[in-house]
Protein backbone atom coordinates (compact mmCIF):
# COMPACT_ATOMS: atom_id res chain seq x y z
CA UNK A 1 0.00 0.00 0.00
CA UNK A 2 1.70 3.08 -0.97
CA UNK A 3 1.61 5.62 1.88
CA UNK A 4 -0.12 9.13 1.59
CA UNK A 5 2.80 10.62 2.65
CA UNK A 6 6.58 10.04 1.42
CA UNK A 7 9.53 10.38 4.23
CA UNK A 8 11.27 12.27 1.88
CA UNK A 9 8.34 15.04 2.24
CA UNK A 10 9.00 15.55 6.56
CA UNK A 11 11.94 17.86 5.36
CA UNK A 12 9.71 20.24 5.65
CA UNK A 13 8.78 20.20 9.20
CA UNK A 14 11.99 18.19 10.52
CA UNK A 15 15.44 19.41 9.07
CA UNK A 16 16.35 15.47 7.52
CA UNK A 17 19.91 15.05 9.12
CA UNK A 18 18.43 14.89 12.36
CA UNK A 19 15.70 12.70 11.47
CA UNK A 20 18.21 10.31 10.17
CA UNK A 21 20.38 10.81 13.38
CA UNK A 22 17.29 10.31 15.44
CA UNK A 23 16.26 7.21 13.68
CA UNK A 24 20.38 5.54 13.83
CA UNK A 25 19.97 5.70 9.96
CA UNK A 26 17.14 2.83 10.09
CA UNK A 27 15.04 3.77 7.30
CA UNK A 28 11.90 1.46 8.47
CA UNK A 29 11.19 3.69 11.29
CA UNK A 30 9.53 6.15 9.92
CA UNK A 31 7.08 4.39 7.18
CA UNK A 32 5.74 2.36 10.44
CA UNK A 33 5.15 6.15 11.68
CA UNK A 34 3.74 7.27 8.84
CA UNK A 35 1.46 4.24 8.79
CA UNK A 36 0.37 4.28 11.81
CA UNK A 37 -0.33 8.33 11.78
CA UNK A 38 -2.60 7.15 8.71
CA UNK A 39 -4.60 4.62 10.81
CA UNK A 40 -5.02 7.81 13.79
CA UNK A 41 -6.86 9.99 10.87
CA UNK A 42 -8.64 7.11 9.24
CA UNK A 43 -10.16 6.62 13.14
CA UNK A 44 -10.88 10.11 13.43
CA UNK A 45 -12.19 11.23 10.26
CA UNK A 46 -13.68 7.81 9.43
CA UNK A 47 -17.15 8.48 10.95
CA UNK A 48 -17.68 11.58 8.80
CA UNK A 49 -15.13 11.21 5.71
CA UNK A 50 -14.64 8.76 3.21
CA UNK A 51 -11.39 7.94 4.18
CA UNK A 52 -10.70 5.30 1.34
CA UNK A 53 -10.89 8.12 -1.47
CA UNK A 54 -8.91 10.50 0.75
CA UNK A 55 -6.47 8.46 1.22
CA UNK A 56 -6.05 7.17 -2.07
CA UNK A 57 -4.97 10.40 -3.55
CA UNK A 58 -1.21 11.05 -4.74
CA UNK A 59 1.27 13.85 -5.06
CA UNK A 60 -0.69 17.19 -6.00
CA UNK A 61 -4.26 15.76 -4.92
CA UNK A 62 -3.71 15.35 -1.46
CA UNK A 63 -5.21 17.72 1.04
CA UNK A 64 -2.31 20.16 2.33
CA UNK A 65 -3.73 20.42 5.58
CA UNK A 66 -3.96 16.70 6.37
CA UNK A 67 -0.57 16.91 5.22
CA UNK A 68 0.32 19.42 7.22
CA UNK A 69 -1.02 17.78 10.43
CA UNK A 70 0.03 14.27 9.71
CA UNK A 71 3.68 15.52 9.88
CA UNK A 72 3.33 17.31 13.09
CA UNK A 73 2.26 14.22 14.22
CA UNK A 74 4.98 12.29 12.71
CA UNK A 75 7.95 14.16 13.50
CA UNK A 76 7.03 14.05 16.79
CA UNK A 77 6.42 10.17 16.96
CA UNK A 78 10.18 10.02 15.80
CA UNK A 79 11.18 12.06 18.92
CA UNK A 80 9.43 10.35 21.55
CA UNK A 81 10.05 6.57 20.65
CA UNK A 82 13.85 6.96 19.63
CA UNK A 83 14.88 9.86 22.03
CA UNK A 84 13.12 9.60 24.75
CA UNK A 85 13.31 13.30 25.20
CA UNK A 86 10.26 15.91 24.39
CA UNK A 87 11.29 18.94 21.75
CA UNK A 88 9.07 20.96 22.78
CA UNK A 89 8.40 22.73 19.75
CA UNK A 90 6.88 19.18 18.39
CA UNK A 91 5.25 18.36 21.28
CA UNK A 92 3.36 21.73 20.78
CA UNK A 93 2.96 20.89 16.80
CA UNK A 94 1.63 17.54 17.88
CA UNK A 95 -0.81 18.91 20.44
CA UNK A 96 -2.21 21.52 17.79
CA UNK A 97 -2.46 18.51 15.35
CA UNK A 98 -4.56 15.98 18.01
CA UNK A 99 -7.08 18.91 19.17
CA UNK A 100 -7.21 19.56 15.07
CA UNK A 101 -8.36 15.86 14.79
CA UNK A 102 -10.46 16.02 17.86
CA UNK A 103 -12.51 19.08 16.35
CA UNK A 104 -12.07 17.11 12.59
CA UNK A 105 -14.17 13.71 14.02
CA UNK A 106 -16.69 15.96 15.87
CA UNK A 107 -17.68 17.64 12.68
CA UNK A 108 -16.35 20.86 14.56
CA UNK A 109 -14.21 21.83 11.60
CA UNK A 110 -15.43 20.86 7.90
CA UNK A 111 -12.85 19.93 5.27
CA UNK A 112 -13.40 20.42 1.58
CA UNK A 113 -12.95 16.30 1.10
CA UNK A 114 -15.50 13.60 0.13
CA UNK A 115 -17.71 13.03 3.31
CA UNK A 116 -19.15 9.40 3.75
CA UNK A 117 -22.32 7.86 3.07
CA UNK A 118 -24.29 8.95 -0.29
CA UNK A 119 -23.44 8.56 -3.58
CA UNK A 120 -21.67 10.43 -5.83
CA UNK A 121 -24.14 10.55 -8.91
CA UNK A 122 -22.28 13.81 -10.97
CA UNK A 123 -18.74 12.25 -10.36
CA UNK A 124 -17.30 15.23 -8.86
CA UNK A 125 -15.80 12.56 -5.56
CA UNK A 126 -18.07 14.06 -3.34
CA UNK A 127 -21.34 12.72 -1.66
CA UNK A 128 -24.73 14.06 -3.53
CA UNK A 129 -27.69 14.80 -1.41
CA UNK A 130 -28.33 15.38 2.11
CA UNK A 131 -25.23 14.25 4.27
CA UNK A 132 -26.03 13.18 7.47
CA UNK A 133 -23.53 12.87 10.75
CA UNK A 134 -22.33 9.70 12.52
CA UNK A 135 -22.20 7.77 9.57
CA UNK A 136 -25.51 7.84 8.08
CA UNK A 137 -27.69 6.75 11.32
CA UNK A 138 -30.41 8.74 12.80
CA UNK A 139 -30.23 10.33 16.00
CA UNK A 140 -33.25 9.56 18.40
CA UNK A 141 -34.13 11.93 21.19
CA UNK A 142 -33.88 10.19 24.47
CA UNK A 143 -34.55 10.56 28.63
CA UNK A 144 -31.26 8.89 29.42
Amino acid sequence: MPNYLLPAELKTVGVDAILTMITDADATIIPIIINETEDVFRSYMGGLYNVDVIFAKTLLQRSNILLKYMKDIIVYEVYIRKTKEINEVARLRYEDAMKWLDKVSKGQITLNLPFAGGGDLDGDGMADGEFFFNNGKKNYPSNF
